[in-house]
C-alpha cells in the first residue's frame, strides 16, 4: 500500500526531473549564437525560455507537496495510519496472551451467553452494576460511544459487562437500564446467581464489597452500594487476554487498542 503511494508521491518530481533533463539537453545542441548582436525578438524568446525553467524549478517542490495533501487526505479519509507515524502505541497493561477464562451466563434478553460463543470476535469485558450512581452508567455510555464509532467494524467486536450486583440485576432491570442509554444492541449486560458470578470474579481479580449508605437515593432499593474493581479486560478473537484497560479510558483509546487487536487475524 505505502510503495503505491509513495510511487504517486514520486512522479511528479521524477516527470520534472526528465523534463528538465531534456531541456538541458537540447539546449545544449542549438547552434552556437553568432557574435553580432541578436535581433530583439530572438532576444526575448531565449528570455522567455529562461524564465520557463525558473518557473517549473519553483514550482516542483508545490506540485509534489500538492500531491502529498491529496494522498494523505486519502489515507486519513480511509482510518488508515500515516506512513510518518510509527505504529500506534497501545493503551493499558499488557496481559501476555493467556487463555480468557471461560464462563456462562444470562444476557439481558434471557438468554445464556458464554464467554466462549463469541470467539472470534474481539471482546471487552468489564463488571458494572445499574444501581452504580457514577462511574459504571459512564463506563456503560463510553463503551456505546466506542461502538459507534467503529461503524461496521462492531459487529466484529463484542462489548460484554458481568454485574457486581447479582441481587438486584435480574434480566428485567438490567434490559431496563440499558433501554434507558440506548444500549440494548450494543452491548451484552450479562447476569446470574451469586455463586456463579462469584467464580467469574474470581477469575478475573474482581474485589466486590456491598457499602450500606444512609440514604435511598444514594444507593437505590436495598440503601447499599457496590464496590468493585473497575477495569476493563481485552480479549482477542482467540479468546486470549491482550490489555487491561481502567474505568477512566479514554474513547479514543479504547478504540484504537480494539482496531489493533481487529487487524490481527483472527478465527478460533
Amino acid at each position: 500500500m505505502y510503495e503505491y503511494i509513495l510511487d504517486l508521491l514520486r512522479r511528479p518530481m521524477t516527470m520534472w526531473q526528465r523534463w528538465s533533463r531534456t531541456s538541458r539537453a537540447s539546449k545544449s545542441d542549438r547552434p552556437a549564437a553568432p557574435t553580432e548582436e541578436a535581433p530583439v525578438a530572438e532576444q526575448c524568446g531565449t528570455q522567455a525560455g529562461i524564465g520557463s525553467d525558473g518557473l517549473l524549478t519553483r514550482l516542483a517542490p508545490l506540485l509534489v507537496g500538492a500531491a502529498l495533501l491529496v494522498v494523505l487526505t486519502a489515507l486519513v479519509a480511509a482510518g488508515l495510519p500515516l506512513p510518518f507515524t510509527g505504529s500506534p502505541r497501545a493503551v493499558g497493561t499488557e496481559l501476555g496472551a493467556t487463555p480468557a477464562p471461560d464462563f456462562r451466563l444470562t444476557n439481558q434478553f434471557g438468554e445464556e451467553v458464554a464467554l466462549s460463543d463469541l470467539r472470534g470476535k474481539v471482546v471487552v469485558l468489564t463488571f458494572l452494576y445499574t444501581s452504580c450512581p457514577d462511574t459504571c452508567p459512564l463506563t456503560a455510555s463510553k463503551l456505546g460511544q466506542v461502538h459507534d464509532q467503529l461503524g461496521e467494524r462492531a459487529r466484529e467486536v463484542a462489548f460484554v459487562v458481568v454485574t457486581v450486583d447479582p441481587e438486584r440485576d435480574r434480566v428485567a432491570r438490567v434490559r431496563q437500564f440499558l433501554e434507558a442509554q440506548r444500549l440494548s444492541n450494543k452491548l451484552l449486560f450479562l447476569t446470574g446467581e451469586r455463586p456463579a458470578l462469584e467464580v467469574v470474579w474470581a477469575a478475573y481479580h474482581i474485589g466486590v464489597t456491598r457499602l450500606p449508605v444512609a440514604s435511598r437515593s444514594v444507593g437505590g432499593d436495598g440503601f447499599y452500594e457496590v464496590g468493585h474493581t473497575d477495569v476493563l479486560y481485552l480479549i482477542d478473537r482467540h479468546g486470549r487476554m491482550r490489555r487491561l484497560m481502567r474505568s477512566d479510558f479514554g474513547v479514543a483509546d479504547l478504540r484504537r487498542n480494539l482496531e489493533m487487536l481487529l487487524r490481527e487475524p483472527g478465527g478460533a
